[in-house]
């Protein structure tokens, strides 16, 4: 990638072709004789791979001008890193190191055309994204007879360079199939740079078992990155403390006395 002028690169989008893998996003300098990725200046925590992973940078990395972004695979087992077909390839674009993680870099062209689905985000004047859901969790399980309530909690980040100084409303809805269960708001504000915790003024028993789908997301116009907006959750409800008649086995469903 190549940037005329400073730039803050505060978010990263990459793709996968399987899921549930180890790696790590990366960001190079450009070695200014070579071409070759060459400094690391960048390099975020040990991820876990999906399908589409939208990856804050916080603080934000500033490049000038010519710049790589990358995965690093941290396993055994192929990352498995999406792409897309383009032949012919473009020359000294993509690369990759072998053996991994040496900085002997292998370019793709000719022989292998593919564009890997990577893509660095420049930060915008307003984006907000929702970094997480953090009550109720992912995959957590609820007794319905304990009545177990929830209070609907998330974190967001403010990725844009301008703070948000008048509230806006981020709303939070629960499903069970396609029926809507809870829908609820609440405003707040939110410095740039800042990551923020909202909690969602209601505690919420769930009314039946099942799979619930738990989705948060502002409303806000004037935000112009709307693909990492929202975040999504499921969690289930289901008896435990349930004990009733399975069969009867004397006598028989029928049976005759004499």
């Amino acid at each position: 990638f190549s940037s005329n002028t400073k730039k803050l690169i505060n978010q990263n989008e990459v793709s996968f072709g399987v899921a549930n893998r180890p790696f790590r996003i990366g960001i190079w300098n450009s070695h200014p004789t070579t071409g070759l990725p060459d400094t690391l200046i960048w390099e975020s925590d040990s991820l876990s791979s999906l399908t589409i992973s939208t990856l804050p940078i916080f603080p934000p990395v500033e490049v000038d001008g010519n710049f790589y972004t990358g995965v690093r695979q941290l396993g055994t087992l192929n990352v498995a890193f999406a792409y897309q077909l383009e032949s012919p390839v473009r020359p000294r674009t993509f690369w990759y190191s072998s053996p991994l993680a040496s900085t002997n870099w292998i370019d793709f062209a000719p022989a292998a055309p593919f564009r890997f689905m990577i893509e660095p985000r420049i930060q915008a004047r307003h984006d907000l994204m929702v970094l997480s859901i953090d009550s109720a969790k992912q995959d957590d399980v609820f007794d319905y007879y304990d009545f177990d309530t929830i209070r609907p909690t998330a974190t967001i980040y403010n990725l844009g360079a301008t703070d948000v100084d008048t509230p806006i409303t981020f709303v939070c809805k629960m499903f069970i199939g396609n029926l809507e269960v809870l829908s609820v708001e609440t405003k707040d504000t939110i410095a740039s740079g800042t990551i923020k915790q909202i909690v969602f003024d209601t505690a919420f028993v769930p009314p039946f078992t099942g799979v619930y789908r738990m989705e948060v997301y502002p409303i806000w116009a004037a935000d112009s990155v709307k693909l990492n907006d929202s975040a999504e959750i499921t969690f289930s409800v289901e008896y435990y403390k349930d004990v009733g008649p399975d069969f009867i086995f004397s006598p028989f469903d029928g049976e005759i006395f004499e």
